[in-house]
């Protein structure tokens, strides 16, 4: 058996750099070694990307939540059908298999490096550029599934640049409280839960620091359960989890740094609604095009209403991070999921290729 050479490519110019770095640690840490080599690639806050060189110096990025620039730059590059990373200090090229990028939020989430990796033929674990961008940006999410019959939040979109046209009284029929997010990032950055409208300018000014476009939305009184899809086109969902927060709300804050927060898994519901959740999880990740991997949230209202609140295309991997321990409860060792991550990278990416082959065999040469 081949070994197969896996870039994990981690950190990112975002707001969740530290949470990326702690996840790729995990990942790397549960690689297969038998059947995966493994290449790291960290990118500083100013977008420079170096190669770290071992799993230990990793962990040291980690803790220190930083990336010292005395690594080695790289870059990567595409060489027709095949990639390789450049050392661009001893000039040597490395060839990769296959990119595993666990960039949280913009740049990661949002078909950025997916795209590159497209223009590089470079296998990706997760979803491709269109179900990436879906996912990543809440206005466009929630406009699909509201056309799939799927039950989102009420809310309204508010561009930066038409601000100015915004009146307090256009929120009027959300009622009290309201939470405003950027529309593309992640790990509830920026957001903010408003309570008396007096505030609410202040939160829009917050949310507006991290994207041009945010949502305004009604808060959803109910239980937050998590699960964990994967799979390209034969869809698997784990167990249920449930967030048991003892925050105002479950802020950046609550989720990596305080210790009030559990979870439970699995979450304690009747047969009927895992089945009814489990169903919405798969129509959430068909309606918005995704494959590899996807952890859907929803609140469960005190009628039983499920309410999608978002898909996460790239979910977190960090010690607390709900995904890989929901798959863990099924059964699913790290290791293992990594394997199939790849697995599934890999599957996607020959169908793709297929499917590109038999469309340029069909061009008419005359009219290329």
């Amino acid at each position: 058996m081949t070994i197969k050479t896996v870039a994990i490519i981690c950190g990112g110019p975002s707001a969740e750099h530290e949470v990326s770095l702690r996840s790729a640690l995990n990942i790397a840490q549960a690689l297969d070694s038998t059947l995966f080599s493994l290449i790291i690639i960290a990118i500083n806050k100013q977008g420079q990307w170096f190669e770290i060189p071992t799993i230990e110096q990793l962990a040291d990025c980690a803790r220190n939540t930083t990336i010292a620039d005395h690594f080695d730059q790289v870059a990567l590059l595409a060489l027709g059908k095949h990639s390789a990373l450049l050392n661009l200090t001893s000039n040597k090229q490395c060839k990769i298999d296959v990119l595993f990028p666990i960039l949280h939020g913009p740049f990661g989430e949002d078909g950025a490096i997916q795209g590159l990796a497209k223009f590089c033929h470079l296998p990706c674990v997760g979803p491709g550029i269109l179900g990436s961008s879906i996912g990543m940006d809440k206005d466009v999410f929630k406009t699909i599934l509201r056309q799939n019959d799927i039950q989102v939040s009420p809310s309204i979109t508010l561009h930066k640049h038409l601000l100015e046209q915004f009146k307090l009284s256009d929120v009027g029929h959300l009622g009290l409280p309201l939470y405003v997010k950027p529309c593309n990032m992640g790990s509830s950055v920026g957001v903010s839960k408003v309570n008396k409208i007096d505030d609410l300018q202040n939160a829009i000014d917050i949310a507006f620091q991290y994207d041009q476009k945010i949502l305004i939305e009604q808060q959803i009184t109910g239980r937050e359960l998590e699960i964990a899809v994967l799979g390209n086109h034969d869809i698997q969902t784990s167990s249920i989890g449930e967030v048991l927060t003892q925050s105002d709300f479950y802020s950046y804050a609550s989720k990596y740094e305080g210790q009030e927060n559990q979870t439970q898994i699995p979450a304690i519901l009747t047969d009927e609604l895992q089945k009814n959740i489990s169903s919405i999880a798969k129509k959430t990740y068909q309606a918005c095009q995704l494959s590899g991997l996807a952890r859907v949230d929803v609140f469960l209202t005190a009628d039983n209403q499920v309410i999608v609140n978002e898909v996460n295309t790239l979910p977190g991997f960090t010690n607390i991070s709900m995904y890989p321990q929901l798959w863990n409860h099924a059964g699913l060792t790290s290791s293992d999921l990594m394997t199939r991550l790849i697995d599934l990278a890999i599957s996607q990416f020959n169908n793709t290729q297929v499917s590109m082959d038999c469309t340029s065999e069909q061009i008419d040469p005359a009219l290329a």
